[in-house]
């Protein structure tokens, strides 16, 4: 819906969705670099560290779509499927 989520926020919708509580704690980038850097993965660590947003405007402008429900809606309620 054109909202941007950081990574922890979606965890947190997801959980929220199951009933459960988040778990989740702060590890600075600095602690990884280097164990990333020893196994020759450093490219990897900035995808997962890096911004993962989407610009959905061109297709809501293409096709005039909006969504039917918010992105916390849409993440609470995917994580309930995966419950039944």
């Amino acid at each position: 819906d054109n909202h941007s989520l950081s990574i922890r926020e979606i965890i947190q919708e997801h959980a929220e969705g199951m009933g459960k509580k988040a778990n989740l704690f702060y590890l600075p980038e600095f602690f990884l670099k280097t164990p990333f850097k020893l196994i020759g993965k450093s490219d990897y660590l900035k995808k997962i560290t890096g911004s993962l947003q989407l610009d959905i405007s061109p297709i809501q402008k293409t096709l005039g779509w909006e969504p039917l429900v918010s992105v916390e809606e849409g993440l609470q309620e995917t994580a309930r499927s995966f419950q039944s």
